[in-house]
């Protein structure tokens, strides 16, 4: 097997945990000389600054930032066909704008008439999906490969975007046998999970998922990877995520249009999120 390919532009930099390993080698002598106590003071301070405040220990993150507005159109924020290297195609099928209906079924919602009240009461404006897939398909997760998905969701007001996301972040927490991860740093507050479930083509090695959850302003995205569990961390949806985070704050460019699927989906199936 070959090493690990990142995500496609998006990898985020490691430069904060690098320090954190630093800081921590420095404060050895210390710790030898203080014994078991200044340890584990060190230890807490250092892992407070890193993690940004967070106390849960995973789930969701309150990165922080620029609490703002963002204009639309929603396709602006999912991740383009020319963003991407060439090892990656667009999938038509699962790449669509929504409009409200779309994303009422869109897998979020057991019952119709409930997304749409959520909707309506949320403020949903504006929507769109895009996906790929590796050109050697299921045989290039085994050789590091992987399927990505974005979601890009517009609300009208900045609170309609929070109780969206507290939503979307609790159907995702509890999809079977889902697993709650560290959450990265973007947007303004993020989730992220893990779900391992069946194998990789017709191999024994477990399939692997992780989504990654967040809210910048009033923009709710959504990313998932999929790749084999022995090759694929949570880096490549944050690289990602990270990337989706910079065009909402307008430090990356964010042009339309966006890939276009072959045929128009206004009413995508029920599976494209409810789970791998």
């Amino acid at each position: 097997m070959s090493t690990r390919r990142p995500a496609p532009q998006f990898r985020q930099r490691k430069a904060r945990r690098e320090w954190r390993g630093g800081r921590q080698r420095r404060w050895l002598p210390i710790a030898i000389v203080g014994g078991l106590a200044a340890i584990l003071i060190v230890g807490v301070v250092v892992a407070v600054i890193v993690a940004g405040g967070d106390d849960d220990g995973g789930g969701a993150s309150q990165a922080g930032g620029v609490d703002r507005v963002i204009e639309g159109p929603a396709s602006r924020y999912v991740v383009q066909l020319g963003e991407v290297p060439d090892k990656w195609d667009i999938l038509p099928p699962e790449t669509y704008p929504l409009s409200a209906i779309g994303f009422v079924t869109n897998g979020y919602f057991a019952v119709r008439q409930e997304g749409e009240d959520r909707a309506a009461e949320w403020g949903y404006l504006d929507g769109y999906q895009s996906s790929f897939e590796p050109l050697g398909k299921q045989a290039d997760l085994l050789d590091g490969g992987y399927y990505f998905r974005t979601e890009a969701y517009l609300f009208e007001t900045v609170a309609g975007a929070r109780e969206a996301f507290a939503y979307l972040e609790e159907h995702h927490r509890s999809l079977p046998a889902s697993e709650t991860e560290q959450a990265p740093e973007v947007g303004n507050e993020a989730g992220a999970y893990k779900i391992i479930r069946g194998t990789v083509g017709t191999s024994d090695v477990p399939a692997v998922y992780y989504r990654i959850v967040f809210r910048r302003g009033n923009l709710v995205s959504v990313v998932q990877t999929q790749g084999a569990e022995t090759m694929h961390t949570l880096d490549r949806a944050t690289g990602i995520a990270a990337g989706i985070d910079a065009k909402a704050l307008g430090q990356r460019e964010s042009p339309t249009p966006t890939p276009a699927p072959s045929t128009t989906q206004l009413s995508p199936p029920p599976t494209a999120t409810t789970g791998p």
